[in-house]
């Protein structure tokens, strides 16, 4: 019985906080003044109170209740992180897909208009623009890693 009431409490948490978040950040579907506002705060409250009260149920005294308790309800935040972490990759993949996208309507236009040197030149600029990328990008992010492979190699 406790683990379905610590899954009513996220449960309840996330249906208020998520609707809530997105009509008051993106959407504005209601008037945020309104019942709805009210209720999807009310799920969010009881929701939140259900998780401190299970989440420190296994500590011993009066202090170690509330401290787990409150450490279980600082996991809405690590769920957002991973929300927004997910967005962000979700946004990386969707970029280079539409980078793809547009050499490959390059090297199109190009190989129609020029046959030979169209596919030539479209390779040169997609094989440069990886090896560009590769070089700059590795240099800036992975500084560390390149300056060890430097110390092996001297």
């Amino acid at each position: 019985m406790p683990a379905i009431i610590d899954q009513t409490g996220w449960i309840l948490a996330l249906l208020g906080l998520f609707p809530w978040l997105f009509d008051h950040y993106l959407f504005n579907i209601y008037s945020n003044e309104g019942i709805i506002d009210s209720v999807l705060m009310g799920m969010l409250g009881i929701g939140a109170l259900l998780i401190f009260i299970m989440g420190g149920r296994e500590a011993g005294g009066i202090g170690g209740k509330v401290g787990l308790g409150a450490y279980a309800c600082y996991g809405i935040v690590n769920l957002l992180g991973d929300v927004l972490s997910y967005s962000r990759l979700f946004a990386l993949a969707l970029s280079s897909a539409i980078i793809a996208s547009v050499i490959n309507d390059i090297a199109g236009m190009l190989s129609a208009s020029i046959p030979v040197l169209g596919f030539i030149l479209a390779f040169w600029c997609s094989w440069r623009a990886m090896f560009q990328y590769r070089n700059g990008g590795a240099e800036r992010v992975h500084t560390h890693r390149k300056a060890s492979v430097r110390g092996v190699l001297r």
